[in-house]
C-alpha cells in the first residue's frame, strides 16, 4: 500500500433497505389483485407464489448483504494498514 494513498470503500452498488421493502410490497399487493371472487386453491396458489417471490427477494438481499460486509471489512482493513504506516513513518520522523 502506497503512504499517499488514500484507501476508499468499493461501491458495491447497495441500496437503501427500506426502499426495497416498500417494492416488495407495492409488487406484491400488484400481483395479489386479480378475481374478485378467488377459490380456495387459487388463493392458496397466489399465496405460495407471493412466499416464493419473497424469498428469492430475501436471498438475493442475502447476497448483496454479504457483498456489503466483504467490502467493508477490505476497507476496514486498509484503513488499519494505513494508520500503521502513517505511525511508522511519525516514529520514524521524530527521531
Amino acid at each position: 500500500m502506497d503512504v499517499g494513498r488514500i484507501p476508499k470503500v468499493p461501491n458495491d452498488g447497495a441500496t437503501n433497505e427500506g426502499d426495497q421493502m416498500s417494492e416488495v410490497s407495492f409488487r406484491e399487493r400488484r400481483r395479489s389483485r386479480g378475481a374478485s371472487n378467488p377459490s380456495p386453491a387459487e388463493l392458496m396458489q397466489d399465496n405460495l407464489e407471493c412466499a416464493e417471490r419473497q424469498l428469492q427477494d430475501a436471498r438475493a438481499q442475502l447476497i448483496s448483504a454479504r457483498h456489503r460486509v466483504a467490502s467493508l471489512q477490505a476497507a476496514t482493513e486498509n484503513w488499519s494498514e494505513f494508520a500503521a504506516m502513517l505511525e511508522r513513518s511519525s516514529a520514524a520522523l521524530a527521531y
